[in-house]
């Protein structure tokens, strides 16, 4: 009997007791951390600010009030792991969903990192509520408002990830290329605005180009590519290779030949 009590003892100290579960030793960011067993979890279905981005470390320090020291459960979804090799997961402090909170409360938006999330249309309501009250993050405009033309964007995201995973060359969603600075990709996505100034024409594909990607057509090009490109790509769907650069904190591919830009409809 002393022998089965001294051995419950050690299972509690040691934690062993709480089947399923993992203490949080380091918080990254707002939707990462790393647990006691090494295992760095991404959060799934969010999105918040990098430690070096505006609202980063305030959306770092809220999940740390949720899981930091804590045994937390996690729950996986069809994929198990992104390109980076972070586990992905639902994340648990007893009934508590940990990204529905940092959602709801404005210190994440809503992401799709894998097509048919199951609890995305939950995750996308908390995201429209919490862009309408100004909760927040959403107070300081560190977040774009989730407009139908963004929530259908991440939409065809989700199936240009599924696609991905075919041979050849890489084709990402023009929402995810920033993840992939100074590498060669295809970029996938519609051109909503553009701009040409004669030394440069910008296709832009979200409104606001100084967070989102872009394509860049410099001067010396321009005679190579259609008359008027600032309208002939406007308004397509396009797909463009490249290699992404970071240009003020936004992704953009900088194009010298038509090629490049396959035009799908």
């Amino acid at each position: 009997m002393r022998t089965f009590v001294s051995v419950v003892a050690v299972l509690l100290a040691t934690g062993l007791s709480s089947a399923g579960t993992h203490r949080v030793s380091v918080v990254y960011d707002g939707d990462t951390f790393r647990t006691d067993d090494s295992l760095v979890v991404r959060l799934l279905g969010i999105d918040a600010p990098e430690s070096y981005q505006p609202g980063g470390d305030i959306a770092g320090e809220i999940l740390g009030k949720y899981v930091q020291g804590r045994q937390v459960r996690l729950e996986a979804d069809s994929e198990n792991k992104d390109q980076y090799g972070r586990v992905l997961r639902y994340v648990y402090v007893g009934d508590t969903m940990v990204n529905l909170e940092m959602v709801r409360k404005g210190y994440a938006a809503f992401r799709t990192f894998q097509a048919h999330l199951k609890y995305q249309d939950t995750l996308a309501k908390a995201e429209q509520e919490a862009a309408r009250i100004g909760r927040g993050l959403w107070a300081f405009n560190v977040f774009t408002p989730p407009t139908p033309e963004l929530m259908q964007a991440k939409v065809r995201a989700e199936s240009v990830r599924a696609e991905s995973s075919k041979p050849g060359l890489q084709v990402v969603s023009w929402l995810d290329a920033g993840t992939y600075e100074g590498k060669l990709v295809t970029v996938d996505g519609t051109v909503v605005a553009t701009h040409n100034s004669g030394n440069v024409c910008h296709l832009n594909f979200h409104e606001d180009y100084r967070k989102y990607f872009s394509v860049v057509i410099f001067g010396q090009d321009l005679a190579k590519f259609p008359p008027r490109p600032e309208d002939y790509y406007l308004k397509r769907h396009v797909r463009v290779t490249g290699i992404v650069k970071d240009y003020k904190g936004a992704p953009e591919i900088a194009v010298s030949d038509p090629a490049q830009i396959e035009v799908l409809k």
